[in-house]
């Protein structure tokens, strides 16, 4: 066995592949969209920055004359005061629109967008590229562990990152961290790989480049490099291809530039995020949602909690250790201890310090995993030169555990066991509550149909988008299908996002509360929706076990409408949550 990390052993590295690719994989569709994936893949769709927010509207709402030619006749509310009227003339007609989003840049939505117009608007489609760009931040980490520390390091970080917890878990849902580390460790391999030949610079321009425009965190590279270099390697500040690879970084970024000085110029802010960096805090943004991050105070005493539920505790303890060793070997020769760890600490305190400056959620404290494992990766090399085959059996148990705590924690249905120990709190960010299967239920349910009526849309872009997904699903056989269908307002905001709203933008599907169901049979009458040709209507209500808005109150209409499709007999179909609770009431009536 000891052979396994001193020799190329071909049947263990197909073994442990096989392992890492099956966490990521196997069940990729199951987990629900809760979190800000949905928000991505919603508008990765249509690459449409449209986010059905009242309090974070977006410039290509600003832009779309539609709402102020309506200004004449109807009168809506806010949208033709003289303030927005002045934002609208400032941005209709701008080129800039097109290069980047109002609260992060493109690049996520670009790549979503190609796997969905491949494989289907569905989970597994828009999680697919996280799963790969975990894969080949495995990868990549083998490459960096061997260039600082040796080949089997290299190995022992990339099975501890590929078995472990918090990376196995950012790999399966759709946000961009899994792309932001990635990208922040091609940068840096290339950078290391550079010594070698120094055209690996300008491919890791290339990798900061794209790096930043999956996420503006990618950043954080650029001073861990710096660092290093000011530290270790000044010289390289004489080889024009870093100032080169700088270059192509600054390039690749300029749609992202150019977008920001076009919104400046037309409205006087800059973007969601960096409005809020400079401190801008523009009326038309009424809330920061994900900035509401606390006091300093309050993220120091956060970030050690969070870690500590988002990492196996073997991993931190073991991790924890290596500092131990690190820390009294340097007592010994601080030298030597700063020349071959220095990489290692320089980038472990940028990212506490970038991660204690946007919050430590567990999506950030992603980024600092790679580290913890080339950390662990370092120990574990050190155990095994010294204490052998003991060390490699001790190594392997850990390995194992890492598996279990990944499989315990997101491909099982439930967890097994208590939090902190075998179970974690991460499992919450994709759980299973059943919004999955209402999105399958109505995906089935609209397969190979087209609404017979639908709902006029506010803006004209959503106009557009619905009359061309109409006549391509016409063209496609479709057939007309007179539904209707309710929900009840508690229902979470972004998972409805992705499993309800995104049939009724995309698609035309008439998908309302049963608040706005309410509000038109008072003014309309009892028959409203029957005399438009709807033959058939579905309400969806929550049951007694699945996440739920903040309030997670049922309207007095919801309450009544439920009641009422009870009482007539209505056909009723459960959705169940994993602990056989119920997840949603689907009720099913004629008009």
């Amino acid at each position: 066995m000891h052979n396994l990390f001193t020799k190329n052993n071909f049947f263990w590295i197909v073994l442990v592949t096989a392992v890492v690719v099956f966490l990521r994989i196997y069940g990729l569709s199951q987990g629900d969209t809760v979190n800000d994936e949905a928000a991505i893949a919603f508008r990765a769709i249509g690459m449409v920055d449209y986010l059905k927010s009242d309090e974070q509207t977006t410039p290509v709402e600003w832009a779309d004359p539609v709402p102020f030619e309506s200004c004449a006749t109807d009168k809506p509310e806010a949208i033709c005061e003289t303030k927005a009227l002045i934002r609208h003339n400032a941005v209709k007609n701008a080129w800039w629109l097109p290069l980047s989003f109002h609260d992060h840049p493109p690049l996520v939505f670009w790549i979503q967008h190609f796997f969905m117009r491949i494989l289907g608007e569905r989970p597994w489609a828009f999680r697919l590229p996280s799963a790969i760009f975990g894969l080949g931040s495995i990868l990549v980490l083998y490459g960096i562990g061997k260039i600082l520390f040796g080949r089997r390091t290299g190995l022992l970080a990339a099975a501890i990152l590929g078995l472990t917890l918090n990376h196995v878990y950012i790999s399966r849902v759709g946000l961009q961290e899994s792309y932001v580390i990635f990208f922040v460790l091609l940068t840096i391999y290339c950078f290391l790989k550079a010594r070698e030949k120094d055209f690996y610079y300008l491919i890791s321009g290339v990798a900061l480049g794209l790096g930043l425009l999956a996420k503006y965190t990618s950043f954080i590279v650029a001073p861990i490099l710096i660092i290093y270099a000011l530290c270790f390697e000044r010289r390289i500040f004489r080889n024009w291809k870093l100032w080169a690879g700088g270059g192509v970084a600054l390039l690749l970024f300029s749609p992202i530039i150019l977008y920001n000085i076009g919104l400046y110029r037309a409205v006087g802010h800059f973007d969601f995020q960096f409005s809020y960096i400079f401190g801008q805090h523009p009326e038309i943004w009424q809330s920061y949602p994900g900035k509401d991050i606390g006091t300093l105070n309050q993220r120091l005493s956060d970030f050690l909690p969070r870690l500590l539920s988002s990492n196996s505790w073997l991993l931190l303890s073991f991790f924890a250790l290596a500092v131990f060793a690190a820390a009294r070997n340097f007592l010994k020769k601080p030298a030597d201890v700063w020349r071959s760890y220095g990489f290692l600490i320089i980038s472990l305190v940028a990212l506490c310090g970038l991660i204690l400056l946007v919050g430590p959620s567990f999506r950030f404290l992603t980024m600092l995993t790679p580290f913890l494992a080339l950390g662990a990766g370092v120990l574990a090399d050190s155990l095994i030169r010294h204490r052998g085959k003991i060390a490699v059996f001790g190594v392997a148990l850990g390995l194992g555990f890492e598996l279990f705590y990944s499989i315990n924690n997101q491909l099982l249905p439930r967890a097994i066991g208590s939090e902190i120990f075998l179970a974690s709190p991460v499992r919450a960010e994709n759980y299973r509550w059943g919004y999955a299967k209402l999105d399958d239920f109505f995906s089935a349910e609209f397969k190979g149909r087209v609404p017979a009526w639908s709902f006029t849309k506010n803006y004209g872009f959503l106009r557009k988008l619905q009359v061309e997904s109409l006549e391509a699903a016409r063209k496609g056989g479709a057939t007309p299908y007179p539904i209707l269908v309710i929900y009840d307002e508690s229902l979470f905001d972004l998972a409805r996002l992705w499993v309800l709203d995104r049939h009724f933008f995309y698609e035309g599907w008439p998908i309302i509360s049963t608040a706005d169901y309410d509000e038109l049979l008072k003014k309309q009458g009892e028959n409203y929706f029957k005399k438009l040709g709807f033959k058939k209507i579905y309400g969806v209500f929550s049951g007694t076990q699945v996440l739920l808005n903040a309030d997670g109150q049922n309207t007095e209409a919801t309450l009544r409408l439920k009641r009422d499709f009870a009482a007539g007999g209505a056909a009723l179909k459960i959705i169940a949550a994993p602990s056989g609770a119920t997840a949603f009431e689907i009720y099913n009536d004629e008009f």
